[in-house]
């Protein structure tokens, strides 16, 4: 597995890491496993516009991202909800 190193630039544990079921690549649909196929170009396959949005000009990394990734909501949780949850949560 040495050829992975050489070919993608980054040590074999990240690699794997990213490609588990639950790292970011597969988490966010980036990257597809093919466990079935045989060759190994056709085990892992991109999200179809991956290619496109990797090789256009961003202004910026976080532009880039963008393209992936969207802002969370606005956290709900105030203070004074904290406070009363855990008065509420001391009397029982």
């Amino acid at each position: 597995m040495d050829f992975v190193i050489v070919i993608v630039g980054v040590p074999l544990p990240e690699v794997q890491a990213s490609l588990n079921a639950m790292g970011v690549l597969m988490s966010t649909d980036l990257v597809d496993i093919h466990a079935d196929m045989a060759t190994p170009e056709d085990k892992i396959s991109t999200q179809s516009e991956l290619p496109y949005f990797l090789l256009i000009p961003h202004d910026s990394a976080e532009a880039l991202m963008a393209r992936f990734l969207k802002p969370s909501p606005k956290p709900t949780l105030t203070l004074w909800s904290l406070s009363a949850a855990l008065l509420v949560e001391d009397s029982l």
